[in-house]
């Protein structure tokens, strides 16, 4: 690794660490939220449709109906919420 890419990765403050762990986790929650998405509209082309609705309210009903549902639900809110305050926190700096 050159010096300079460990210099920057050194001077990285906190706050910026903690800015960047959240992004990620809004990006792994989004990416989550979207193979499951995927795998509904797998699942209504394989059955012919008559499966759960596949768009994003489907995809929530399925989750929630799960006994852990509403705990992941607010996992991945907490995440998507940690994504945009990360975008906002870019946008500002920017």
């Amino acid at each position: 690794m050159p010096a300079t890419a460990t210099r920057r990765r050194s001077s990285a403050t906190k706050p910026e660490r903690v800015v960047a762990g959240a992004a990620r986790v809004g990006l792994v929650a989004r990416g989550c939220f979207y193979l499951l998405l995927a795998g509904l509209v797998v699942n209504l082309a394989a059955t012919g449709g008559s499966g759960p609705q596949a768009d994003a309210n489907g995809a929530l009903t399925t989750i929630a109906s799960t006994p852990m549902g509403i705990a992941v639900i607010s996992a991945v809110a907490l995440g998507f919420f940690a994504f945009g305050v990360t975008r906002l926190w870019g946008a500002w700096r920017d």
